[in-house]
């Protein structure tokens, strides 16, 4: 299957990518923007990237707002459209609004690691809902234990709590599985 199997959009998407690596984002945008109309989704996702990526977040979000109110995509790719603009709402500066669209995306996909270590991480940041921090963040960690920003969150709930359960989950959270 050569480049005649591809879809309009992932014929965009590579062409986009390429076009970003040659410094060429406004020509990115516009290939893009033109493949919009093909409906998939992967080409929005892409174009809020370039945008975002750009400096314009508000654009990003804009783009994806607009998709997700006139559209009822499938639930998988309405997860990655939300949080995308999650991402995009923060990068504005619209903290709120991407806290809304990162628990709308727990709402859609309960398991979404990546939101559930936004959520985490924000409300630690802001000493709100310390509980709830502190359950978010051992999920996020959980999956992926790597990440030494949620484990310094975790840390820092638990001072300010008082609670002495953080400490023994991380050591289990970094300790090796056995014979591994």
């Amino acid at each position: 299957a050569g480049a005649e199997g591809l879809t309009e959009g992932s014929r965009a998407r590579i062409e986009a990518r390429f076009l970003v690596h040659a410094g060429d984002r406004a020509g990115a945008e516009r290939r893009l923007g033109e493949a919009l109309d093909s409906g998939e989704p992967a080409v929005a996702l892409t174009l809020a990237g370039v945008l975002i990526d750009g400096g314009e977040p508000e654009r990003a979000a804009e783009l994806l707002e607009g998709i997700l109110g006139r559209e009822h995509p499938p639930p998988a790719v309405a997860v990655r459209l939300t949080w995308r603009l999650a991402l995009a709402l923060d990068a504005a500066g619209r903290r709120e609004e991407a806290l809304d669209r990162a628990l709308y995306t727990l709402e859609l996909d309960g398991d979404h690691r990546e939101a559930m270590a936004y959520v985490g991480l924000r409300y630690a940041a802001e000493g709100r809902y310390p509980e709830r921090a502190a359950a978010y963040l051992r999920l996020a960690i959980e999956a992926d234990p790597t990440r030494r920003e949620l484990m310094d969150a975790l840390l820092r709930v638990d001072y300010q709590w008082g609670s002495q359960e953080a400490p023994e989950w991380l050591e289990r959270a970094v300790r090796p599985e056995p014979g591994g």
